[in-house]
């Protein structure tokens, strides 16, 4: 004899489950909204940390033609956006720098970088001048 349970439960795969629903309530919505500003808020601040080391190795690249390499970026100044100064993969871009600060310098010639060649002996002149070389002989007679 085989009995029958009115009462049956739901198989597991048709459990209705709380989370599937979560998004519809308030508390959901709202949970839902703070993941949504912090991911905002961190792709904010990648963007900020991406353009600063942009910047970065603009002013590097451009250290070789001017005194200071960030005067290339600055407006006061005459400088080119850094947008311009990057090529289509978003990194900068050696031949756009080097043109910007040419163009720079035609304008602006004291920003370029200076040189500065070496005067004097390496020593800065603390050496005494050196008297006439002796040879053996000389040596050699002095210590009879």
């Amino acid at each position: 004899m085989s009995t029958t349970d009115d009462t049956q439960t739901p198989p597991d795969d048709q459990t209705p489950d709380p989370a599937d629903h979560a998004e519809e309530t308030p508390s959901g919505k709202r949970a839902q909204r703070e993941r949504a500003q912090a991911a905002e808020t961190r792709a904010e601040q990648a963007e900020t940390r991406v353009a600063a080391l942009q910047r970065r190795e603009v002013a590097r690249l451009a250290s070789a033609h001017l005194a200071d390499g960030a005067d290339l970026l600055e407006p006061a100044l005459g400088g080119a956006e850094l947008q311009a100064l990057l090529g289509e993969d978003g990194l900068p871009d050696a031949e756009l720098i080097e043109a910007a600060a040419a163009a720079m310098l035609g304008k602006r010639p004291y920003l370029g970088a200076t040189r500065r060649r070496a005067s004097g002996s390496p020593d800065g002149g603390a050496r005494e001048p050196v008297s006439r070389a002796r040879g053996w002989g000389e040596v050699l007679r002095a210590q009879r």
